[in-house]
């Protein structure tokens, strides 16, 4: 664990690719081994700067202070330390007495100063409650692709297995995983019947009101979570045409597409969807952006993202918007998303974009609330283009 928290803060490494290393590493231990593991980095990852501020000393990875630092981890998520010298905790009431001491707001929520105070600035009185919502466990929910299986079909064969799953109120195709079970090589996982995405992001999906038929362009399709679920709402009748500002993120999309039974879709560069100009029913854009929505599931992007990087972002976001717009139709909607709980990432690019683009009319702008509801953060507007 200790290793493992080194490669994340000192060597740059991101803790979903650091973690999945460090089990496959240890392919002997026990499914409950592996998950305490899991748990115990992610934990120390999410509460780094208010663990360290407890303790009242700058960040090491020299003994007794790391022992110290696991101890309080533990103490944090409800374990009683049974042997406290294994760790070589000799007070176990000073212990108690660091972790529930009073911090700072920033402290408190364990962010950079800069990051909180930009939080703030932009949400207000919501800032607290938002962050407070971000710092907790994710929830796993899984995505039924309907091109292969029915949600009640899924649900039994899940069922079958020992893996309790729940139905998703307001979310059509969402299953909530109560199992807390890797079901990475689970062969219904494998056979294509269910994705991983959060009920935030499928509602984006949802949001963006595709039909058969339709053609779709998706320029920042990533792994394309979103390009399949577009392909099963769409009954795999009509193209998606899925691409990336980095072309590797899309390596894993053919894979995952051949896996769903999407045969809609179709990878271009960048370079080439010109040509696809006033030809799109819908363009999403669910841009580049800081992932502070998603921070339950990717707690290191708060010590990772600098201030300068989210000013590139947002200019980064606006380029994309207005370079990519004209490949809407007129009549057509674009779709701007981002899986952020800033304003100056959201909803103020699509208010600059209207005010500089008057043949652009918003049709509707949605957030989830992860501070109302067991969702990630994410924002979307749907804009339509004039003839």
């Amino acid at each position: 664990m200790v290793y493992t928290l080194q490669q994340i803060f000192y060597k740059d490494e991101y803790a979903d690719k650091a973690v999945p290393a460090l089990l496959r590493k240890h392919k002997e231990w026990g499914a409950r081994d592996r998950q305490f593991v899991a748990e115990s980095i992610y934990d120390g990852v999410r509460w780094w700067r208010k663990y360290w501020h407890a303790m009242g000393c700058t960040p090491t990875f020299t003994e007794p202070e790391i022992h110290y630092f696991l101890a309080i981890s533990l103490m944090s998520r409800g374990y009683t330390l049974l042997n406290p010298e294994i760790l070589g905790v000799t007070d176990v009431a000073a212990l108690q007495k660091m972790l529930y001491q009073s911090f700072p707001k920033a402290v408190e929520h364990s962010l950079p100063d800069w990051l909180y105070d930009t939080i703030q600035s932009e949400l207000g009185n919501l800032a607290d409650a938002t962050i407070t919502a971000l710092n907790q466990l994710p929830t796993v929910y899984l995505r039924v692709n309907t091109l292969k299986i029915t949600k009640k079909a899924l649900i039994s064969a899940l069922m079958k297995e020992m893996i309790a799953v729940a139905d998703v109120p307001d979310a059509p195709d969402a299953l909530l995983l109560v199992t807390r079970k890797n079901l990475q090589k689970n062969a219904k996982f494998l056979e294509g019947a269910f994705e991983f995405q959060d009920i935030g992001s499928q509602a984006i999906g949802s949001f963006c009101g595709v039909k058969k038929g339709q053609t779709v362009i998706d320029v920042c399709a990533g792994a394309g979570g979103k390009a399949l679920q577009l392909a099963a709402i769409m009954e795999n009748k009509g193209r998606i045409i899925a691409t990336d500002l980095h072309a590797n993120r899309l390596q894993s999309l053919t894979t995952r597409a051949e896996r769903a039974g999407v045969r809609c879709l179709n990878m271009n560069s960048l370079e080439n969807l010109s040509k696809y100009k006033n030809a799109a029913d819908l363009v999403l854009l669910d841009v580049p952006c800081s992932g502070l929505g998603v921070l339950r599931r990717n707690a290191d992007t708060k010590w990772k993202l600098t201030e300068k990087e989210l000013n590139e972002l947002r200019q980064t976001q606006y380029d994309i918007l207005t370079n990519y717009a004209n490949l809407t139709k007129y009549g057509g909607n674009l779709v701007y998303a981002t899986c952020s709980i800033l304003p100056s990432e959201s909803e103020l690019q699509v208010k600059r974009f209207l005010a500089e683009n008057e043949n652009w009319a918003l049709v509707a702008e949605q957030r989830t609330a992860p501070h109302l509801t067991d969702t990630d953060g994410f924002y979307m507007a749907k804009l339509q283009r004039q003839n």
